[in-house]
This record gives C-alpha cells, structure tokens and sequence, in this order.
C-alpha cells in the first residue's frame, strides 16, 4: 500500500507536465495559425488593390482613347458614371485647361481625366495633351475626330499620380 501511494505522488506530477506541454503546444500552434492567416489577409487586400488599380488605369485610358478619338467632347465634364452596370460606383471627369506657355505648343490643350471609384476610395489621374485638331473636333462620330494631321505635335499622355 506504500508503494501505491509513493507511485501516485510520482505520476501526478508527470501529468501536470504532460498538460502544461499540451497547453504550449496548442498556443504555439494558434500563434503559428493566426500569422499564417495575417499573412494570407494581407496577401488578399494587396491583390484587391492591384486589381482595382488595373481597372482605374485600364479605366483612364479608355477615357482619354475616346477623347483622342472624338467620341467624348474635351471639355469640362464630370463626373459622369460609366454606363457599364459591371462599372458601378466608378466615375470619370475631365478638366481642361489651355496650354499656351510657349510657342512650341500653341493651340494644345491641357485635359486632366479623373477616375474615381468613392466605394473604395480610389482616385487616378492623367494629363492628356491634346492637338488643337482633337480641341476643334469635339462632335462624336465625324470621320477625322481626333485625327492629328502630319506636322502637328500628337498628344501625349503624361502620367501625374494616383492613389489610394
């Protein structure tokens, strides 16, 4: 009967070891598990952001194709949502202003395309330079909108920021 209780009081221990091994052991696999999933978190918002980027770019140049081309009037305009129900909650607006600093690009206009998307707080911009042929033909659908004769400096896209 000795020998019962010597052997108890020596097991009691080991358990109490063997649980505070299992109660480590589960809280570092939870740490582990919970910067894995921190990791993953993060990898998702970087792709959401990449992705809502491209569509903004993808976006602006849509815009400044169709003002190049004659389809869109390059005045002051916005915004204006996209007609695109897959577009929802994005906008565009266009600002332009007369470009006459130096001889070189008298008659130019300066446009500045905004695409907003407010739903996810997305905002990018780009300066156009427009030819005073695309400035003059601003109805949609003639035949030479936005159509730069030989001689003529061709517009040039110049990229000014965009953030998030």
């Amino acid at each position: 009967m000795a020998d019962d209780r010597l052997l108890h009081h020596r097991t009691r221990p080991r358990r109490a070891a063997v649980l505070l091994e299992v109660v480590l052991a589960l809280a570092l696999f939870l740490a582990g598990a919970a910067i894995i999933l921190e990791g993953l978190s993060a990898c998702l918002g970087a792709a959401r952001d990449l992705r809502l980027k491209a569509q903004a770019q993808d976006l602006l140049v849509t815009v400044g194709s169709q003002i190049q081309m004659g389809l869109i009037a390059p005045s002051d305009a916005g915004p204006n949502p996209f007609d695109d129900p897959a577009l929802e909650g994005w906008t565009w607006q266009v600002a332009v202003t007369s470009a006459e600093t130096t001889i070189q690009n008298a008659g130019l206009k300066r446009a500045e395309i905004s695409i907003v998307n407010a739903t996810e707080r997305m905002t990018v911009r780009q300066m156009v330079m427009l030819s005073p042929e695309i400035s003059a033909s601003s109805t949609a659908g003639s035949n030479n909108a936005g159509v730069v004769t030989p001689g003529a400096p061709p517009p040039v896209s110049v990229p000014v920021g965009g953030a998030r």
